[in-house]
Formats: structure tokens, sequence, C-alpha cells
């Protein structure tokens, strides 16, 4: 079970916006975005553990048969 909680923070100071999937300093470009799915993405305030990575990966893993 996860728990999902919705949280305004600055996360950089020059107020930039947050990309994620694409490179804002190259918009003319095909190749400035990401061209797939990103799910499940998650913005930490500090560094994870080698431990808390781990741990998460086995909490979120899937079992996939191509």
């Amino acid at each position: 079970q996860t728990a999902e909680v919705a949280n305004t923070v600055n996360f950089n100071s020059d107020q930039k916006a947050l990309s994620i999937g694409a490179d804002k300093g190259d918009t003319a470009s095909a190749s400035a975005f990401f061209n797939g799915t990103i799910d499940e993405v998650r913005i930490y305030n500090r560094a994870l553990s080698a431990d808390e990575v781990m741990e998460h990966y086995l909490k979120t893993k899937r079992n996939i048969r191509i």
C-alpha cells in the first residue's frame, strides 16, 4: 500500500520549472524530449542510502514477462 501526498516545494533557488523527461536547455531539438513512458516519479529532499534504494526497488518491482 502506498500513500500519495501532493506538496508544493521550491526545488531550486532560481525558480526555474522542474522538467522530467525534457531538456529545457535544448527545446528546439526533438532529442531534447524522452521518447518513452516515465512512471512512478519520486523526488526526495535528500540522497537515499543504498539500503533505501533497494527497499524501494523490492517494494515496487514487477514481474514482467516478454
